[in-house]
C-alpha cells in the first residue's frame, strides 16, 4: 500500500514520511481533517488505515464510508477499493452486482486491477452475464498494461478456447508473461505446458523448472506436478532443472532450451528395443524375451479390458483400474506391473 497523492503537499510530505516509518497514527492524524474538508486522496488514504488496521483498529464499515466518499468523486483507486469490499463482503453486504458496478468505474478509468476483475466476474457469471468475450475485452486491457493476474487469465482464455478461438501458442504466450513476472499459477500452467508440448516444445527440464519456482510460492499443483514428472527424468536433467530455478529471478526471461533434455531423449530412443510382433489373430501380446532371474511382460488392453503374457508363457485376461492423473486432469486405465 503507498498514500496517493494529497492536495497540500506539505501534508503529503508529513502523512507519507510518517506512514513509511510505520507511525501509522501520526499518518492518521494528518489525513483525518484533509479527509473531513473532503480531499477525496485522503479519504481514500484515511478509508485504507481503516481497512488494514494501521493506526486505528480495523473496521472494514469505516473503510467502507471513506472509500464510498472518493469513490463518489471519481477517484479510481477507491472505485476499486470499495468493489472488493463488495466483492468480499466487508463492511458491506456481499454483492457481486455492486463490486462490478464500482469496479466498471475504476475500470473505464483504466485501472489495472479493476480490468481484471471486472474481466474475471465476467467470465465466472458473478454480478454479470456470464459473457467469455466481454472477459476477454477486460482482461486483454489490463494484461496490455502488464497486470500479470490479467495476463494469466488471458492464457487460461486462450488455453480452454473461451471467448477467443483455442490457441495453445497464444495461451503459452501470455502464461510466459505472467510467469515472468513470478506468478505461481501461470509458472505451474506454463510447466504444464512444456511438459506436454502444447504450444511449446515438449521440454520436461523446463516443465520441472517452472514447477520448482512455482513450488517455492506454495503453489499445491505445482508441488504435486513436480513429484510426478521427476519419476520420469534422469539425475542430470533435474539438476539442471534445478540449476535453472536457483539462476532465474523475477522480471528475466525465462529459457526456451535446456543441454540435457533432447541428449536424455536420444538416448532412450537408441535405447528403446524393437517391439514385439504380436501374434495373429489373438489378442494376447508376444511373448517378451527370457532374461534370467527376471519373469517380464507384455500388456495389450482395449478400454480397460486387458491381456498379458509373461515371459514363461503364461497368459492372463484382466479388467485394468481407474486411476486418476494429477497431471493430465483425467480418469486413465491402469493396468498396473509385472
Amino acid at each position: 500500500f503507498a498514500f496517493t497523492a494529497i492536495a497540500h503537499a506539505s501534508d503529503l510530505d508529513d502523512a507519507t514520511t510518517a506512514y513509511n516509518r510505520g507511525d501509522y497514527a501520526t499518518a492518521y492524524k494528518i489525513v483525518l481533517p484533509l479527509a473531513e474538508r473532503g480531499e477525496a486522496d485522503a479519504q481514500y488514504n484515511l478509508g485504507s488505515l481503516y481497512q488494514y488496521g494501521q493506526g486505528v483498529p480495523q473496521d472494514y464499515k469505516e473503510a467502507a464510508a471513506w472509500y464510498r466518499k472518493a469513490a463518489e468523486q471519481g477517484l479510481a483507486a477507491a472505485q476499486y477499493n470499495l468493489g472488493a469490499l463488495y466483492a468480499n463482503g466487508q463492511g458491506v453486504p456481499q454483492d457481486d452486482k455492486e463490486a462490478a458496478a464500482w469496479w466498471r468505474k475504476a475500470a473505464e478509468q483504466g485501472d489495472a486491477s479493476a480490468l481484471n476483475y471486472l474481466g474475471a466476474l465476467y467470465a465466472n457469471g458473478q454480478g454479470v452475464p456470464q459473457d467469455y468475450k466481454e472477459a476477454v475485452t477486460w482482461f486483454l486491457k489490463a494484461a496490455e498494461q502488464g497486470n500479470a493476474s490479467a495476463q494469466h487469465n488471458l492464457g487460461l482464455r486462450y488455453a480452454n478456447g473461451q471467448g477467443v478461438p483455442q490457441d495453445d501458442k497464444e495461451a503459452a504466450a501470455w502464461y510466459r508473461k505472467a510467469a515472468e513476472q513470478g506468478l505461481a499459477a501461470a509458472l505451474n500452467n506454463l510447466g504444464v505446458m512444456y511438459r506436454k508440448g502444447d504450444g511449446v516444445p515438449e521440454n520436461t527440464v523446463l516443465a520441472y523448472m517452472l514447477y520448482n519456482l512455482a513450488a517455492a510460492e506454495g503453489d499445491a499443483n505445482a508441488i504435486e506436478n513436480r513429484a510426478a514428472l521427476s519419476n520420469d527424468m534422469t539425475k542430470a536433467q533435474i539438476e539442471e532443472a534445478q540449476a535453472l530455478s536457483r539462476e532465474w529471478s523475477v522480471g528475466k526471461p525465462l529459457p526456451t532450451t535446456t543441454k540435457t533434455f533432447k541428449a536424455a531423449k536420444t538416448a532412450k530412443k537408441a535405447e528403446k528395443p524393437a517391439p514385439a510382433k504380436q501374434q495373429q489373430n489373438s489378442p494376447y501380446p508376444a511373448r517378451p524375451a527370457a532374461k534370467p532371474g527376471y519373469t517380464t511382460c507384455n500388456t495389450r488392453c482395449f478400454n480397460g479390458d486387458c491381456y498379458r503374457t509373461y515371459s514363461d508363457g503364461e497368459q492372463v485376461h484382466f479388467q485394468a483400474k481407474r486411476k486418476y492423473n494429477g497431471l493430465s486432469g483425467q480418469w486413465e486405465w491402469d493396468s498396473g506391473g509385472c
